[in-house]
């Protein structure tokens, strides 16, 4: 499977698992979720992805959960832009 693919597959799942996570208001789980996507999207090169997932682990790690919403929904953009790209 190629490395993309991966990325696309267990993305989803963690995309899924972080709004669940907001939804609940729960920071850690919040920072779990966001922490995968952010070592998985650097390693791919996805620096924007990235970027993004790693705020919103900083903001749940401070307890900050104000924006974090706003945030994934440009992440949960990011991340259907890729997808799209890929043709997947």
């Amino acid at each position: 499977m190629e490395l993309v693919e991966l990325f696309l597959e267990t993305g989803k799942s963690d995309i899924q698992n972080l709004q669940a996570a907001i939804a609940d208001n729960d920071a850690e789980k919040i920072a779990y979720a966001a922490h995968s996507i952010k070592g998985a999207a650097i390693n791919l090169g996805f620096v924007e992805l990235s970027e993004k997932a790693k705020n919103i682990e900083q903001k749940a790690r401070n307890g900050d959960l104000g924006e974090i919403a706003e945030i994934a929904q440009m992440l949960d953009k990011g991340f259907y832009q890729i997808t799209e790209l890929a043709g997947k």
